[in-house]
């Protein structure tokens, strides 16, 4: 099974509440951009985990993270300029290899940038914001995920990279 009831559960309580995170206001319209810009983007990334996860003969479940999330909304409801949570991950069952621990780590991050790439073009051929803000975003969660720092990505990558060389 690709994927569970609760996992779909946590998707769309995921998608909705990084709409209200990443909106300027509680505006409908403002609301639902941002769950199809940020919660996207911040699925597909997950999602791109999982299905590495999975195409290895791993299980891999997404699992919300509430407590990330609202770590969130209190940046949201403070207004403050910067806004640094975790709204989930995927978990992994199975003993990862080195290959495989750096293979699904840079899944999640690979797929921000192409993202990034993709909104940067499409804002290039019409210029709507919307784009720019897809670029904008997944450029910075690309960056931010590749940091070499615990639990994030580039330090899973990095330290399969270790492991499989020395």
């Amino acid at each position: 099974m690709v994927f569970y009831f609760f996992e779909i559960i946590n998707i769309i309580v995921t998608v909705l509440v990084v709409g209200l995170i990443f909106s300027r206001s509680f505006d409908q319209k403002e609301i639902t951009l941002w769950m199809k810009i940020a919660g996207l983007s911040i699925i597909l990334h997950e999602l791109a985990h999982k299905f590495v996860a999975i195409s290895m003969g791993y299980y891999a479940i997404y699992e919300v993270s509430i407590t990330g999330l609202l770590i969130g909304l209190f940046f949201r409801l403070i207004e403050s300029p910067i806004v640094l949570f975790i709204p989930g991950y995927v978990r992994i069952i199975g003993d990862t290899t080195p290959l495989s621990l750096s293979a699904i780590a840079i899944a999640g991050p690979l797929t921000n940038l192409l993202l990034y790439f993709l909104g940067k073009i499409l804002y290039q051929k019409n210029g709507k914001d919307c784009y720019y803000f897809l670029s904008y975003l997944n450029l910075w969660l690309f960056i931010l995920n590749m940091l070499p720092v615990p639990p994030l990505d580039g330090f899973k990558f990095l330290y399969g990279m270790y492991k499989l060389l020395f």
